[in-house]
């Protein structure tokens, strides 16, 4: 390893260490009692703040970014793909562009932010690791090693989210909000994307200047953003929310139903929406039981219809609606050498091509992995689609090992383990004060970056905008939402907008 290396491994792993240091004493403060004293017991959702009088490319950038995620929702990687016409500048990287021009134009300082959130800190490292590879090891690659730095890239998004939450903390409520009044045109939308991509030929309509046609929906995706939407259903709205418990059981069946049909074609959003779902299970209390009648008794209903009428419906790509597909599938997940031929032989191979970038890195590259630009689909001989290549292992986390190496894949780890531990410690700082909202809004958090997280194992998703963009919002959204009541965090917020605390509670 050359000196420059060693110097920037060395200043990656001491800032590794001082970050995990910084968690650890942020989770052993108090969080009850009279002993929190750091923390101020504001509701964010229900505080009321004058007008921050930012300047109006704050305002029109958080439009770009709430429309740009519902775009990459609602049409995945259709929406991904819209760029300027002969140009390589994606809605991604204009979004991207436009955030550093609203942060330089604002008054709103993250340092102070910086200061106080473990999280933040480890994810200034991780992508600083992430550039310094893509600076020393990608630049003879050009394009190519910029387009795969999308594994660290994106996380700006999670700052941009910081950003515009300390410039406004209105904006949380108001976001949340605005997903609520989303959600039914999301579930209705899912079902028709998923039965266009199903009859529609791969190769028809596609988007202008590129090979991706407008229908290619991932089914994943659409069953990882059907369990966020319903434990946002359990978690927040049911606490004080706009749905009545009706509206929210039946937006829970065709949520849930959403979920089923996807999972009947992708087995990694199946196994992703389930895990999400016992882990709500875990957070909830008083309406867990509701829950479990509601989906399990879908899920029921559907086998036993199934079972005894036979229908089987065809999905393309050798899938089907059908009792067998659905035991298969669910067969195949827990017992990996089961199931029909085609399902065992892809997790045969999938397992294969892990285990080989493993040995791969750990011999060869153990620090830095491979970096960006290098083809890893050439390497490790993995086929893919001409208009769609594969130049990934066909695992996000795994491709971040071969890209960014150990040191990468910790960092990682690390990462979310403290994003994670921050949430759950500041939850139960809600939990004592009874904030139920507050506190439904962190564990939904934890458990929608955790559907996507699972779901990256078996489908290299956070290489693009479409999933990576959403999983980094999440991040910011849990990264910020502490720090903003911690003493030295608000009241500045206040004095900027010329409201004193002591009228808020």
């Amino acid at each position: 390893m050359s000196p420059v290396e060693l110097t920037v491994l060395a200043v990656v792993v001491g800032a590794l260490i001082a970050s995990v240091i910084a968690a650890v004493r942020a989770d052993r403060k108090p969080i009850s009692g009279d002993g929190a004293g750091d923390l101020m017991d504001v509701d964010l959702f229900d505080v009321e703040f004058t007008d921050p009088r930012e300047p109006r490319i704050v305002h029109a950038f958080e439009i770009a970014l709430l429309v740009g995620l519902l775009g990459y929702v609602l049409f995945d990687r259709a929406f991904a793909w819209v760029h300027v016409p002969s140009a390589p500048a994606f809605v991604g990287e204009l979004l991207i562009l436009f955030g550093v021009l609203a942060m330089l134009s604002s008054r709103t300082s993250l340092v102070p932010a910086l200061r106080r959130s473990p999280p933040l800190q480890l994810l200034v490292v991780y992508m600083a690791w992430g550039a310094a590879l893509l600076v020393f090891l990608g630049t003879r690659y050009g394009l190519d090693a910029v387009r795969d730095s999308a594994l660290w890239y994106y996380g700006i998004a999670a700052i941009f989210v910081a950003f515009l939450i300390l410039s406004d903390p209105r904006r949380l409520g108001r976001w949340s909000e605005w997903f609520a009044r989303a959600i039914p045109a999301i579930l209705v939308w899912f079902p028709v994307a998923i039965l266009i991509r199903s009859v529609v030929p791969a190769d028809s309509l596609l988007v202008p200047d590129s090979e991706i046609s407008v229908f290619n929906h991932r089914t994943g995706n659409i069953a990882v953003v059907a369990t966020i939407i319903i434990g946002y259903l359990w978690m927040v709205d049911a606490e004080h929310g706009r749905f009545s418990r009706r509206q929210r059981t039946g937006l829970t069946v065709l949520a849930a139903a959403t979920l089923f049909i996807a999972g009947f074609q992708n087995r990694g959003g199946l196994v992703a929406g389930i895990l999400a779902l016992a882990l709500m299970l875990v957070f909830l209390r008083r309406r867990r039981s509701e829950v479990v009648l509601v989906i399990g008794g879908l899920a029921v209903t559907a086998v036993v219809v199934l079972l005894v009428s036979g229908l089987s419906v065809s999905l393309g790509g050798g899938r089907e609606i059908s009792a067998e597909q659905l035991i298969d599938n669910v067969v195949s997940t827990v017992r990996p050498s089961e199931g029909d031929s085609r399902q065992t032989s892809t997790t045969q191979w999938r397992l294969d091509i892990w285990k080989q970038v493993l040995d791969d890195v750990t011999n060869e590259r153990p620090i830095t992995g491979f970096g960006p630009g290098p083809d890893l689909g050439a390497r490790y001989d993995i086929s893919g689609t001409p208009e769609a290549p594969l130049r990934n292992p066909h695992n996000s986390h795994v491709g971040i090992l071969a890209r960014m190496g150990w040191a990468g894949i910790g960092l990682w780890v690390v990462l979310w383990l403290t994003w994670t531990l921050q949430l759950l410690n500041h939850r139960a700082w809600l939990d004592a004060r009874n904030r139920s909202r507050e506190r439904g809004f962190s564990g939904w958090l934890i458990v929608s970056a955790a559907a996507i997280l699972v779901n990256a194992i078996f489908d290299p998703t956070l290489e693009g905008p479409q999933v990576a963009m959403l999983l980094w919002f999440l991040f910011g959204l849990g990264a910020v939402l502490p720090v903003l009541h911690q003493r030295r965090i608000m009241p500045a917020i206040f004095r900027r907008q010329e409201l004193d605390p002591a009228t808020i509670g």
